[in-house]
């Protein structure tokens, strides 16, 4: 008779092992697909719960931490949401959204420094990026430097004349 055993590792099986990783995995997915459901359902505070629960197993998920600090400005815990999209662009210093993102979190704290400075970069990103000129307004109308402010007007004029 030709009988198949599975190897045992400290008394689980191999195909409980298989099972139990493969139920994590879609764990980590459903607790992900959760999340979302509960974004776009405007249940931004629960999602929140969700969002933190598949990063504390998938760190490394960085558009995971993007609609984290989504949820987070949507509930307007800024500083979370900075420090968040921070830790995104740590890693990516050229995640458009994280810094558009960020900028908009600034803004509401009257950040302006350091929104002039994501302005900057999203303008490096993509030239064409109409939003990070009125970033860019917003953050030298915030120092007092109107002279500036009025040249990044101009210059977002000339982008929305192009896209348009």
């Amino acid at each position: 008779m030709n009988s198949f055993k599975f190897k045992s590792y400290k008394n689980i099986n191999v195909l409980t092992l298989v099972f139990m990783m493969s139920c994590c995995s879609f764990a980590k997915a459903n607790e992900l697909y959760t999340a979302q459901q509960l974004f776009d359902a405007g249940n931004y505070n629960q999602s929140i719960y969700y969002y933190l629960k598949h990063i504390k197993y998938n760190p490394s998920a960085l558009e995971s931490k993007v609609a984290l600090s989504q949820a987070y400005i949507k509930t307007h815990k800024y500083d979370k949401a900075i420090k968040k999209l921070d830790e995104v662009t740590a890693i990516n210093v050229s995640h458009e959204i994280a810094i558009t993102l960020r900028a908009h979190a600034l803004v509401v704290q009257k950040q302006w420094t350091r929104l002039l400075i994501d302005a900057e970069s999203l303008v490096q990103i993509n030239p064409l990026n109409k939003q990070a000129y009125m970033y860019m307004d917003m953050a030298y109308v915030g120092l007092g430097d109107l002279q500036s402010a009025a040249e990044s007007m101009a210059r977002y004029k000339i982008v929305n004349a192009q896209l348009n």
